[in-house]
C-alpha cells in the first residue's frame, strides 16, 4: 500500500490545480485519485462505484477521508455501505462531482477547467489548498494562519498583478510572474 500512498500524497499535495474527468464507469483507485484533486467533472452516463465492502475490503486511496469531506458523513456511509452505483447526476447533486455535462463533453470540459484554474495565482492557490487540507482547530489558529499567508501574499508579485488588474478593470495575468512558483 505504501507505493499508492506516495501517489496519493503527490496528487493531494500538488501545488497546481488537479481536475479529474470521470467518463463511463469509475471505481477504486480512479475514484480515490479523483477525490484527492480539486475538481471533478462527470458525464450524464457516468457511474461511480465504491465496491469495497462487497469485496470484503476497507476503502483505500484515502477515500474514508476524502469522500466524507465532499458529501458529508451520512451520505458517505450510505454510499459505502450500499455499494450501489452513483450516477453522474446524483454525484453532482450530492457534491461528489463539481460539474455535470453530457458524456461527450466530459474530457473537453475538464481540460478547459484545468486551463482556467492554471491561470490562478499559484502561491495564493497553494496556501489555500494547504489550509483546506489541514483546517484550523480554532478561530485564533485560523486568524494566525491567515495573517501569515496574507503577509506573504501581500508582498508578492501575484498580489501586485491582481491589484493592478482590479484597479484597471482587466483580467489578471499571473502566468510567468517573477517570484511566482511555476
Amino acid at each position: 500500500m505504501q507505493h499508492i500512498h506516495v501517489l496519493c500524497r503527490l496528487v493531494a499535495g500538488a501545488g497546481v490545480p488537479v481536475v479529474s474527468a470521470i467518463e463511463g464507469i469509475g471505481a477504486g483507485a480512479a475514484i480515490g485519485l479523483a477525490l484527492l484533486g480539486d475538481r471533478i467533472v462527470v458525464g450524464e452516463g457516468t457511474k461511480i462505484l465504491f465496491p469495497f465492502l462487497k469485496l470484503g475490503l476497507a476503502p483505500d486511496w484515502g477515500q474514508l477521508l476524502t469522500l466524507p469531506r465532499r458529501v458529508g458523513l451520512p451520505a458517505a456511509r450510505r454510499i459505502l455501505c450500499d455499494g450501489s452505483p452513483v450516477s453522474g447526476a446524483e454525484a453532482y447533486r450530492i457534491g461528489l462531482a463539481d460539474t455535470l455535462v453530457t458524456d461527450a463533453q466530459v474530457m473537453a470540459t475538464a481540460v478547459a477547467q484545468a486551463g482556467e484554474m492554471a491561470l490562478l495565482p499559484r502561491e495564493a492557490f497553494r496556501r489555500m489548498k494547504v489550509r483546506l487540507e489541514d483546517p484550523s482547530r480554532s478561530l485564533a489558529e485560523e486568524l494566525s494562519r491567515e495573517e501569515s499567508d496574507q503577509a506573504v501574499c501581500l508582498l508578492g508579485s501575484e498580489f501586485i498583478e491582481g491589484h493592478d488588474a482590479y484597479v484597471n478593470k482587466r483580467r489578471a495575468d499571473f502566468v510567468g510572474l517573477p517570484g511566482a512558483r511555476r
